[in-house]
């Protein structure tokens, strides 16, 4: 029970202070674009609260690194930051996310290389489709810091709330909420599809999986 109070807890705090809108940004025709009418004023990332509903005291939990948690920030703040931005990825990135993505995931973003890579060939003036902008986040320009919150799990699947930080050279600090889901492959956690939090205009809508090619 303490549990459940945790997580709402943590939710109606993350929900409610971690939703900027992020600068303003030119787009073009890209699949996936992103920018905001007014720039958002730097505000930090909520915290986990340290005491339950009732007012009790409780512990922070502590995530191990192959936990749907750990997992998470792992790919966001080592294998993929830096290199979000560039629509979907050529093979070698690929290959180097593989281990950190569900086998559907992993399909779906070669088939959207592919169908940029066909694009380009077939009309080399225009701009293809997939071919920049943030696939794993709310922000066409991606982010520069990821905070896992919390966690909820049911059986093989995990939800993982994020607060994205992004700082331009401007010095403007934007802040929103994505959710990253997980699923269980092979007795390890895998990201499997990110829902887009965003609320500005020309955020990324839906989610991750649904903005890539189908078979």
């Amino acid at each position: 029970m303490r549990r459940h109070a945790f997580v709402a807890a943590v939710l109606v705090v993350f929900a409610t202070a971690c939703n900027q809108a992020p600068p303003e940004t030119p787009k073009d025709s890209a699949p996936v674009v992103a920018g905001a009418p007014e720039p958002a004023s730097p505000s930090p990332c909520p915290s986990a609260p340290t005491h339950d509903a009732d007012g009790n005291p409780m512990p922070l939990p502590e995530w191990t690194t192959d936990s749907p948690v750990g997992v998470t920030s792992n790919f966001y703040e080592k294998v993929l930051v830096g290199t979000d931005a560039g629509g979907a990825p050529d093979a070698a990135q690929l290959e180097a996310w593989r281990p950190h993505l569900s086998r559907a995931l992993v399909d779906a973003l070669a088939r959207a290389a592919a169908a940029r890579d066909a694009a380009a060939a077939a009309a080399p003036d225009e701009k293809p489709p997939y071919v920049e902008g943030s696939l794993f986040s709310s922000l066409f320009e991606g982010y520069t810091g990821a905070q896992p919150i919390t966690v909820a799990m049911e059986g093989e699947r995990a939800t993982v709330p994020v607060c994205f930080r992004y700082e331009g050279g401007d010095g403007v600090v934007s802040e929103w909420a994505d959710s990253v889901k997980l699923v269980r492959e092979d007795g390890a956690w895998r990201i499997d599809d990110v829902v887009y939090g965003g609320q500005w205009d020309f955020a990324n809508t839906g989610t991750l999986r649904e903005a890539l090619p189908k078979q």
